[in-house]
């Protein structure tokens, strides 16, 4: 179907025909051959020398017909200087008597067919066949360029591609030292996920397009831009050091901040910036490139300013991050993950009333820092799996304790995604049941962040286990912006200050102030107060006289395996019998 297509363009077309023969009749000929095929002809030319082929190559021809015995300039040579001068041009030969060795030799020489002169009526289907071949070779000439172009270029934004912007970038830093650094820029459109979901994937692209023609706008001349997936990578051959580098940074946050208009929307671009330098110490380019993307990702949400310029270890931290995310399933399987429990201790009375249950992993007889795996718990959703599990663990611990006759009120942190997904007051209110736990002995603590994402499912959700008789204590009070919303609207039975405040209680004024504001407010509203982080006898004192309820931190222990809370609380079971016995005696 493709070559019967292009075989009616080109009867129905103009031809440009190009003869390299000593004898104008024999032109006319073969032109009247054409005709009477139907070939139509716009322009006919007709050289005989070396010179001549050369001056009228400068014109395009759609096909060249080449007599083989030119006088001086024989097919063998026509045909070789048109292949080598214009090789898309098919070129046809035709002789009155032709051996084979000669056939041969002007194939060789890049003839694409030959004729006999007494058999002229080949000649149109010949050309017709050529001009279709030729056709077929720029179309797969077209798609091998445009297979190059797009290895090479993004096809969106026309930028470089990421392969093009390494090997930039590995040239840059191999190149002889001179003055300056080599720079590195990870830029990530943090909006761009965002448009994609509300308007759709077109929009996203005209975004790219968007951030790509800004900063194609900002950097000089000598310096790339490229698309690397969705984000963008600059590369600064040559900067002076850090200082020059983040005039840059400036200029490019100043630039893609202001709005961009998608159609009729207007669209916010919330960019972060990663930056890398080259160094004596890490002159690999392939480092420098991973540099910039490790700190464009850690770059946080809502810092002032969002760009970060990479740091020593940051790399390795980021390895340490992926090897304990794929360590993290294995460990859920072997049970590796368990609680520790942090005694929350009666102000007034100095006794052990509760305790806070928080997660650990044991990797390899060693403790994996919880800031480092609970951040992956939560990006990788395990949470809600581990979250049940450590639910149900932490109401049979103190339901063991209830029945050692040492009731223990026991806290548990619950994560957003616990409050997102599944059926969470199912899983509390089957653990309380499973275990025989009293509701009372169970308190969940929430922070800000469990509640801003869907206030009223999580509202709805903790009115349901208080109602229940579940406690509910806000984390971190006093950390957030919207704290005092979260008193008013949700049931909440405890208040526990953020560590911050408690740190400089006694000397600093104004966290004094703070904390006297929250005991009022709680005593108003008939909420418990605990104090956390509190380290020393000179905090624990002051609490105590300002009217707090409880008091939690290293001061009266860290947080500790199961059995050596439990050993403990006999000790202080033991403690209290003696007080008893020696009040009888006394009286």
């Amino acid at each position: 179907m493709r070559r019967s297509s292009a075989i009616l363009a080109t009867m129905t077309a103009k031809l440009r025909i190009l003869f390299v023969e000593d004898n104008e009749d024999d032109v006319l000929l073969f032109l009247r051959e054409l005709k009477q095929h139907g070939i139509s002809i716009d322009e006919v030319g007709r050289v005989e020398s070396e010179a001549a082929l050369r001056e009228a190559l400068r014109q395009p021809w759609d096909v060249a017909i080449c007599d083989y015995n030119v006088p001086g300039f024989l097919a063998p040579v026509s045909v070789a200087l048109l292949r080598e001068i214009a090789p898309h041009i098919p070129t046809i030969v035709v002789s009155g008597v032709i051996g084979e060795e000669a056939a041969v030799e002007v194939m060789r020489a890049g003839a694409k067919d030959y004729i006999l002169k007494g058999k002229l009526g080949r000649l149109a289907g010949a050309i017709l066949r050529e001009l279709d071949d030729a056709a077929v070779r720029r179309d797969r000439d077209r798609e091998r360029d445009r297979a190059a172009y797009l290895e090479k270029f993004d096809p969106i934004t026309n930028l470089p591609t990421r392969q093009a912007f390494e090997d930039a970038v590995h040239d840059a830093c191999a190149a002889p030292a001179v003055s300056g650094s080599t720079a590195v820029l990870a830029v990530e459109v943090r909006t761009l996920g965002r448009v994609r979901e509300a308007y759709g994937l077109a929009a996203g692209d005209t975004l790219l397009r968007a951030v790509a023609s800004r900063l194609t706008g900002i950097v000089s001349p000598a310096d790339m831009v490229a698309r690397c997936g969705d984000d963008f990578g600059i590369l600064v051959p040559s900067v002076s050091g850090e200082p020059e580098t983040l005039i840059l940074v400036d200029n490019l946050l100043s630039t893609l901040r202001s709005p961009c208009w998608i159609g009729e929307r207007e669209v916010m671009v919330e960019p972060a910036v990663g930056v890398a330098i080259s160094s004596s110490a890490e002159p690999d380019s392939a480092t420098l490139v991973q540099n910039a993307w490790v700190a464009v990702r850690a770059v946080e949400n809502g810092q002032p300013e969002p760009f970060k310029v990479s740091e020593a270890g940051m790399v390795a931290r980021a390895q340490r991050s992926m090897d304990l995310e794929r360590g993290l399933r294995e460990a859920l399987a072997r049970k590796e993950i368990v609680l520790f429990y942090q005694p929350k201790v009666d102000a007034r009375l100095q006794r052990i009333v509760g305790c806070e249950a928080l997660a650990r992993w044991r990797r390899d007889g060693e403790l994996v820092p919880p800031a480092e795996f609970i951040p992956l718990l939560e990006a990788s959703g395990l949470i809600v799996q581990v979250g049940r599990s450590l639910i149900r663990d932490a109401c049979f611990q103190a339901a063991t304790w209830a029945r050692l006759a040492t009731p223990l009120a026991v806290a548990v942190n619950v994560s957003p995604r616990q409050l997102e997904e599944g059926d969470f007051v199912g899983t509390v209110l089957g653990a309380l049941e499973e275990a025989k736990l009293a509701p009372n002995l169970l308190e969940l603590e929430v922070t800000e962040g469990a509640l801003v994402k869907n206030p009223r499912r999580a509202r709805a959700l903790l009115l349901e286990l208080r109602a229940a008789g579940v406690g509910i204590a806000i984390d971190d009070f006093g950390a957030g912006y919207s704290s005092l919303a979260y008193v008013k609207t949700l049931p909440v039975s405890t208040l526990k200050i953020d560590q911050s405040f408690i740190r400089e209680v006694v000397d600093e004024p104004s966290d004094a102030a703070i904390v006297m504001a929250v005991i009022a407010l709680a005593r108003a509203l008939r909420i418990e107060v605990v104090a956390e982080g509190v380290e020393t006898e000179a905090q624990a004192k002051f609490l105590r006289l300002i009217g707090v309820d409880h008091l939690q931190g290293y001061h009266f222990g860290k947080p500790m395996p199961a059995d050596q809370l439990t050993a403990k609380l006999v000790a202080q079971g033991a403690k209290d019998r003696e007080t008893v016995a020696f009040t009888r005696r006394q009286s």
